[in-house]
């Protein structure tokens, strides 16, 4: 084999390599965007409406403060005994 066909084949496995790379990281943030419990577009929209800009932690923020406000809800259902989670948990 000559030596161009070699580096063309290094090349081709580097390029492979960065495009499962690339679709690795893709995975992650579908994956990320389908375990959130909002939806963030509507969120963004919403906070675009009140002439402010929006960051992906803020996003992540709101998220995690939403989990944390419904899992005090279901202890706070649980602890009087019930299984519906009503308003006045929140």
């Amino acid at each position: 084999m000559s030596d161009t066909y070699i580096i063309m084949i290094e090349q081709n496995e580097n390029e492979q390599l960065e495009i499962k790379k690339l679709i690795e990281e893709r995975n992650k943030k579908v994956k990320n965007y389908q375990k959130r419990l909002i939806n963030v577009s509507k969120v963004r929209d919403y906070i675009k409406q009140k002439k402010c800009e929006v960051s992906d932690e803020t996003i992540e923020a709101i998220d995690n403060k939403l989990r944390e406000m419904i899992d005090k809800a279901i202890f706070r259902t649980k602890s009087n005994k019930r299984i519906t989670v009503r308003p006045h948990d929140l």
